[in-house]
């Protein structure tokens, strides 16, 4: 069946009929080398592997026949697919030269979920199934999915893979894929997804005001696989979901044009409309570093924010029941002062309603000049931060809270907006915008207290939208 004939079928319903095919193919591959000479068969084997994968594709992708190999281990009772490359039909989709010289190259991050296996750019350097004895052949043919998995030791493997949709900016790849069925694992190793041009290069193709997201996953763990309920159709049901050493950069040029508005749904919303079933017991997330930045008019370099250090722990993550996603997490911010937070996620929230709240520990507080001076034309010349506390809620529309902060000695610069390197006039602002605006202390009980409240830009990301509420209530904290 092809996607057209059953257009409503779900992402995992498709990749799952198309896995299944898969195995079951590879299976009557091992099983005709069995009965017939391997070095006769292989090539034979081939262009039959390379006709059934058309089929399950379905029409807008085609396989790469020149370049595919296929080798049977008799010995070691494991079939291995070599060079799988998949690309769209010519006569399907614009050419990667067609696209790539389009004026405009908007993300769009629904090509890799909406119809994942039409229009797709795919190259697996080696697939493995292992674990193969003559009694696991029989009825290979005819099984199901299930029935070829049932009580059986087999593991797939991939290497080298990588996902271009056509006309995208960007390319989804990893180093390599693997699921043991004996030990309940799935793997991804390097992860990425990546930007096709460097920073400058986005820009031009782009053309617009967006987020260029640089999103790398050195290891990714599913563990303790229930695989009954993979295998039928149920959905992904583990009880461990583990991702180590992330690292995240997010940038938006603000020297870009607006463009069309484009919604960009709020973390929960997102989970509601994942579009696979999936539920994990628990969750764990370390990173190296995470970051937010964005590029303004008269700037050179960018305004950024990062965090490193970074460990969440979280419990029921799930597409699959109403259960709220909460997570704890800690940090460095700016690679300095100590972070805990806690974020609350109602998967059910029609508003996708959200609380923050948590601490940042002592540093000096010129830490924040990257995002103040380009953001708020505010440079902190002097100041120590003793400690802050944020308490925010975040809906679709706007956020609400608190921020406390314990500070002393803040001065700061104010910067003219026009030229924010021009020392004229620089000092006479400072100077009455310390004495009539600025809250010099706010150490001894009890501390003001400064309002968090922010319009959400409903075309930017969470991050812009976090970082946005928190910096409301620091700003009115200090009196600006």
């Amino acid at each position: 069946m092809t996607p057209s004939d059953n257009p409503k079928k779900s992402t995992a319903g498709r990749i799952r009929t198309w896995l299944g095919g898969l195995l079951a193919l590879l299976l009557f591959l091992a099983l005709a080398a069995w009965v017939v000479n391997t070095a006769v068969v292989e090539p034979m084997l081939r262009e039959r592997l390379a006709d059934e994968l058309d089929a399950l594709l379905g029409e807008g992708t085609t396989v790469d026949r020149e370049a595919l190999r296929v080798e049977v281990d008799l010995a070691g009772g494991a079939v291995e697919i070599r060079n799988l490359s998949l690309r769209p039909d010519t006569a399907a989709a614009p050419s990667t030269s067609d696209a790539e010289d389009s004026a405009r190259m908007l993300p769009d991050f629904s090509a890799f979920t909406d119809d994942p296996l039409r229009q797709l750019w795919l190259h697996c350097g080696r697939i493995r199934l292992a674990g193969i004895g003559p009694a696991d052949l029989a009825g290979a043919a005819s099984a199901s999915p299930a029935d070829l998995l049932k009580g059986r030791t087999l593991t797939l493997s991939c290497t080298s893979l990588r996902w271009e949709p056509p006309g995208q900016p960007y390319r989804l790849a990893a180093a390599s894929l693997r699921y043991a069925t004996s030990e309940g694992v799935f793997r991804a190793d390097s992860l990425r997804l990546v930007p096709r041009f460097d920073e400058g290069e986005f820009a031009r193709r782009v053309g617009v005001e967006t987020d260029r997201i640089d999103l790398l996953l050195p290891r990714l763990e599913l563990q303790e696989v229930d695989q009954p309920a993979l295998v039928s159709g149920e959905g992904l049901r583990a009880r461990i979901l583990r991702i180590d050493g992330m690292r995240l950069e997010v940038l938006r040029d603000k020297r870009l044009p607006g463009g069309q508005p484009r919604v960009k749904p709020l973390p929960a919303t997102r989970l509601r409309h994942l579009g696979i079933p999936l539920e994990v017991d628990s969750l764990y997330v370390s990173a190296e570093e995470i970051s937010y930045a964005e590029h303004r008019n008269l700037v050179d370099v960018p305004g950024r924010i990062r965090f490193t250090q970074v460990e969440a722990r979280g419990g029921a993550l799930s597409t699959l029941s109403p259960a709220d996603l909460v997570l704890d997490l800690s940090a460095r911010f700016m690679g300095v002062a100590p972070v805990e937070a806690s974020a609350h996620f109602p998967v059910d929230s029609e508003q996708a309603s959200h609380r923050l709240h948590g601490s940042v520990g002592a540093l000096a507080m010129e830490a924040f000049n990257p995002q103040m001076q380009r953001l708020a034309f505010v440079r902190v010349h002097s100041g120590t931060l003793h400690r802050l506390d944020f308490n925010m809620t975040l809906d679709r529309q706007r956020s609400s809270g608190e921020v406390v902060m314990d500070y002393e000695g803040l001065s700061v610069e104010v910067m003219d907006r026009a030229h924010p390197d021009a020392a004229e006039g620089r000092a006479l602002k400072s100077l009455l915008v310390n004495t009539l605006l600025v809250r010099a202390n706010n150490h001894e009980a009890p501390l003001r207290r400064g309002e968090v409240n922010f319009e959400r830009l409903e075309e930017k990301s969470v991050f812009n939208y976090w970082w946005k509420s928190l910096l409301s209530g620091i700003l009115d904290s200090i009196g600006l």
